[in-house]
């Protein structure tokens, strides 16, 4: 599926959002303290507009998206559901993160069989971070 610009312009506003910053910074940072973040080499599955290369902290990343939507470092058009990617980065993988991305709207059972496949068939991944997201100025409207 790819999305246009008015997709991208909507996700950057929501990036601003004071509490979505705030969520995002406590995340990060204890994403950063479970972990070895000079040993992080992170593939970031549905890179969007690189919201993890900006603020997170690795060793080395890589962007992994159907879409480029910008200047993404490493960036590596595919769909991660194949994990065939991985043979495509400048590095072995230690983690992924998946901050919004496709699979986040699947249900439950098929976004675990997605992580253990990753986990599973790539033995280089020690860790992931995985979340969805919430708009604050949405708030008491229906969610999808």
């Amino acid at each position: 599926m790819a999305y246009d610009e008015e997709f991208y312009q909507m996700y950057r506003k929501y990036l601003m959002e004071k509490t979505v910053r705030l969520s995002h910074r406590i995340i990060f940072e204890y994403f950063r303290r479970l972990t070895r973040a000079e040993t992080l080499y992170v593939a970031d599955l549905g890179c969007g507009l690189g919201e993890y290369s900006l603020r997170g902290w690795y060793k080395d990343y890589a962007g992994i998206d159907l879409n480029n939507a910008g200047d993404i470092r490493n960036f590596v058009q595919a769909d991660y559901h194949d994990l065939g990617f991985v043979g495509r980065l400048p590095f072995r993988p230690t983690a992924f993160v998946s901050l919004f991305s496709i699979e986040c709207c699947h249900p439950a059972v098929k976004k675990y069989a997605l992580y253990e496949k990753i986990f599973t068939e790539v033995p280089s991944i020690d860790y992931g971070l995985v979340g969805g997201f919430f708009y604050e100025s949405k708030r008491g409207l229906e969610t999808v």
